[in-house]
């Protein structure tokens, strides 16, 4: 290996640390190609997702042009069993730094179909590469091109250094875009069965969450940060506490936390797993039985009518179905305000919830 200067290794470092910090592979691919191409200097840098067995190719080009001429993609995956490196990774399995003029002379190379139909209208005439060590039949290929100079004995001990790093790097992008994508799916099927989640970090924020939570936290909590858990959420039974606590010991059982609005209540379930906890919303339409209601002090119509507005009916609405005018809604919803001390429908629909459920809600309406 040609000695690398302390500049070198300091770029090495610095790029390193850079592709290290990706948050998944569309990163990790974005800031690889970017960042190489600042090392050593080319007229073009590549990602390659190779398969040569069924002639594939997936690639990231910088700078991207698109592709610099008709059906490029599919001449190089039709010629790419010819490229004297792909035919180097199939035979001997090695990912080191190689250059199409480690296997042939300038002007053999020039004699292939391969850079006549490809590099050749590319403008490429040499390049370097570097492979990382994925699962057959796929190989992931850095490839660095240049038009004019040949790639140095220096620069090829810098990729060979690099090679080792952007593999872990590339494992890790891998591993995190595969638990998204899980994470994902686990949220759409939740959403899908009509629930909610809201994964938490430790400090109590919101890592991420299911759409439907989200429109519920918007509806239940109005005015709350869309990064933050609702204050009333935090103060559930001493949430506080629990947020910051390191014991792998799991809490005490926690009654559900429930919100009523007329005719719903949303209600949260807390799981915790080490020092990782999750919300479980589930969004439940009542159904109040004016027999519930009698012990609140009403009358058998009062009784109807505010288990309708309970659950949600206008006033138009409970006098269809009961048969009498809104007008005689709206006075007995006033008669009853006065009955249970209240100011206004929703307070009336939340008392009679939680009366009918027997529930401890802890948020008012």
């Amino acid at each position: 290996m040609d000695r690398l200067s302390r500049r070198d290794l300091r770029a090495v470092l610095d790029f390193v640390a850079q592709v290290n910090a990706t948050a998944d592979l569309d990163g990790f691919v974005t800031e690889t190609t970017r960042g190489v191409a600042r090392i050593m200097p080319a007229d073009t840098t590549v990602y390659n997702e190779v398969n040569i067995g069924r002639r594939r190719i997936n690639w990231f080009v910088e700078p991207d042009e698109g592709d610099r001429f008709p059906d490029s993609r599919q001449i190089f995956a039709r010629h790419m069993r010819e490229h004297p490196i792909l035919q180097f990774r199939k035979r001997e399995h090695d990912g080191k730094a190689i250059k199409v003029s480690d296997f042939l002379s300038r002007p053999d190379w020039r004699q292939t179909a391969l850079y006549n139909e490809f590099y050749r209208r590319m403008r490429l005439e040499h390049s370097i590469s570097i492979s990382l060590s994925t699962p057959a039949p796929l190989m992931i290929e850095f490839t660095l091109l240049r038009e004019t100079l040949d790639f140095t004995e220096r620069e090829r001990a810098i990729l060979d250094l690099l090679r080792p790093h952007l593999a872990t790097a590339y494992r890790n992008a891998e591993l995190i875009t595969d638990h998204r994508r899980q994470l994902a799916l686990l949220y759409r099927g939740v959403d899908a069965f009509g629930c909610a989640a809201i994964l938490l970090t430790r400090s109590g924020r919101i890592h991420s969450m299911t759409e439907k939570a989200r429109a519920w936290v918007m509806e239940y909590f109005p005015g709350t940060e869309s990064t933050r858990l609702p204050d009333a959420l935090i103060a559930w039974s001493g949430q506080r506490e629990w947020l910051n606590d390191d014991d792998d010991e799991p809490p005490p059982p926690q009654r559900p936390f429930s919100v009523v609005r007329p005719g719903k209540r949303l209600v949260v379930h807390l799981l915790r797993e080490g020092n990782r906890r999750i919300l479980l919303l589930q969004e439940i339409h009542e159904r109040l039985r004016p027999e519930e209601l009698r012990p609140l002090g009403l009358t058998r119509r009062e009784a109807e009518i505010l288990a309708w507005a309970a659950g949600g009916k206008t006033d138009a609405e409970v006098a269809a179905i009961l048969g009498i005018s809104p007008r005689t809604v709206s006075h007995t919803l006033e008669r009853i305000y006065r009955k249970l001390g209240v100011e206004t429908r929703v307070a009336a629909a939340t008392l009679a919830v939680r009366y009918a459920r027997r529930l401890i809600v802890n948020s008012s309406p």
